[in-house]
């Protein structure tokens, strides 16, 4: 075994590491032991313990043990504790195996249980919070608290030794364990903040809140309420705006000035004794610690299912594209209609890709735009595997009106949402079991509705209107759009012509010519403003 320092293998020079950084947190934390010597109020070397056997393994439990031996065998041998060798000698092998069991139980709970990720959703930040934090240290505490009652003599009652004992260790388990995790993996410090400016701005909020509470002397003037929660509001920010390094930074910060202010007297939670303030400020820390944390978990889940849903987005889009390549065996309107669908899911692709939500309405309203981009790929996939196959799922027998319009808007619902368009659906025909006469009316319509959602403004209406008589199914689509000019009107029927910026009008003349083709009529309709298009469907076309 080498001296050399690694972030995934167990060497010499980490279990020397371990057990002097272990010494040098234990006698730091032991400042703040003011019942008993060995009865830290804030104990920060348990999360540090833990860690390090959740990232080695069960070896590292073993500096635990060396460095609590050194750390309790010098407190009860102390000049405040001389007497017999062999009592001082248990009581710190005692206490030091109960450390080295509570390391144990949580390095290895967290290690084969949370996989090292305790954040990862509500689920696995509740079992870190249970099996890592509060049942090893209700092992530590105990441990301990029986200790000291059966080798030493002290005037504290055992349930204040086991109390104190009990919220230092689970509250530094809380706050060091992913700390110390964090600063183990290979590039937990090059991978710091991602908007450092505003985090600083926030962590600046944070400690004059703090200096307020516990360094100014101004508690007094806020006894009788809970003055100790205005920090909350920050710490919630920190959870919603930043990812789990800045928010362990700053419970760390937290915490480190709660203490120190309580140490030099101004005490967020005022108490008889030091000792009780120290405890008071641990279920604090600890219920604060543990809500952030439940608040992240929730986050990183729902991004997780973001993420999800992305990924799945993209595979789907990935498989209609392998089915366009084969477009020699699609008619060219299909493929002209699937076009405005599968641009509207790459551009919500993108859109999540490049504008990470940042609020709770930004994260819904992303999840609903992936949504949608997985429901349209879905029907994309549908029609073009069926058409592939031979079949012909939009036949004539198969869809009414409502059925018909429905499979269009299905496809379109990505711009839909996006415009805030109200679709709006009138005429007898829709309450009626009619079919639609065959392919061609299906994708003339297709082209004309879609047509009509690119053209319609932010918020307009789309109306479609569908009535039926002795001659045949007669459809109008009207929108609120910019409309289109008579001199290019006159033209579209007899060729592929540009509409707009970005369209050419082949789909209208293709669109025509199906219908034509079935015996069908496509005309543009004289209207005040926007758009109007008639579509006629003779009855005795099958």
């Amino acid at each position: 075994m080498t001296l050399q320092l690694s972030r995934k293998d167990w060497t010499g020079g980490n279990a020397l590491g371990a057990t002097l950084a272990y010494i040098m947190l234990a006698f730091v934390s032991l400042e703040t032991a003011s019942l008993h010597n060995s009865a830290a109020a804030v104990w920060t070397a348990s999360g540090f313990a833990i860690a390090f056997v959740a990232q080695f393994g069960p070896r590292a439990a073993l500096s635990v043990l060396a460095g609590s031996m050194v750390v309790n065998g010098f407190q009860f041998f102390s000049e405040a504790h001389q007497g017999d060798i062999l009592p001082n000698l248990a009581s710190a092998a005692m206490i030091a195996s109960g450390n080295m069991l509570e390391a144990l139980l949580g390095g290895c709970a967290m290690q084969r249980i949370l996989k090292n990720e305790p954040l990862k959703s509500p689920r696995s930040a509740l079992l870190f919070l249970g099996l890592v934090a509060a049942t090893p240290a209700a092992i530590s505490a105990g441990v301990g608290a029986v200790t000291i009652w059966t080798f030493d003599t002290t005037d504290a009652l055992i349930s204040d030794i086991f109390v104190t004992w009990y919220f230092a260790n689970a509250t530094g388990a809380v706050i060091m364990v992913p700390t110390v995790l964090w600063l183990l993996k290979t590039n937990g410090v090059r991978s710091f903040t991602v908007r450092p400016a505003e985090y600083v701005a926030t962590l600046f909020v944070l400690v004059v809140l703090l200096e307020t509470l516990v360094g100014a002397g101004l508690v007094d003037a806020l006894t009788g309420w809970p003055s100790a929660y205005m920090i909350w509001p920050a710490l919630i920010l920190i959870c919603f705006r930043y990812r789990e390094p800045e928010l362990i930074l700053a419970l760390i910060l937290t915490m480190a000035m709660a203490v120190m202010g309580t140490m030099r007297g101004f005490a967020a939670f005022p108490a008889e004794t030091q000792w009780q303030s120290l405890t008071y400020l641990q279920v604090f820390l600890a219920i604060t610690s543990g809500v952030c944390f439940l608040l992240k978990s929730s986050l990183n889940e729902a991004a997780s299912f973001r993420w999800e849903l992305q990924r799945t987005a993209r595979l789907r889009l990935l498989r209609v594209d392998q089915l366009l390549a084969e477009r020699h065996v699609i008619d060219t309107l299909m493929v002209h209609d699937l076009h405005s669908p599968l641009s509207g899911v790459r551009g919500a692709l993108d859109t999540a890709l490049a504008t990470p939500p940042k609020t709770p309405a930004e994260i819904q309203a992303l999840e609903r735009i992936l949504a949608l981009a997985v429901s349209t790929c879905d029907e994309v996939l549908e029609r073009l595997s069926t058409h592939l196959s031979g079949e012909n799922w939009h036949s004539p027998k198969a869809l009414t009106v409502d059925d018909t319009i429905e499979r269009i808007l299905r496809l379109q619902r990505l711009a839909i949402e996006k415009k805030n368009i109200n679709i709006l659906k009138q005429g007898l025909a829709f309450g009626s079991n009619e079919p639609t006469n065959g392919p061609s009316v299906f994708l003339a319509l297709e082209v004309v509705i879609e047509n009509a959602i690119a053209a319609s403004p932010v918020g307009g209406r789309i109306t479609i209107n569908a009535e039926m008589d002795e001659t045949g199914l007669h459809y109008q689509i009207t929108d609120e759009g910019p409309g289109i000019p008579k001199s290019v009107a006159d033209q579209l029927f007899s060729g592929p012509i540009g509409t707009s910026k970005t369209s050419h009008g082949i789909g209208l003349f293709l669109a025509k010519e199906a219908l034509q083709r079935d015996g069908g009529h496509l005309v543009i309709l004289p209207v005040p403003e926007g758009t109007a298009i008639s579509l006629k469907v003779s009855k005795s076309v099958e």
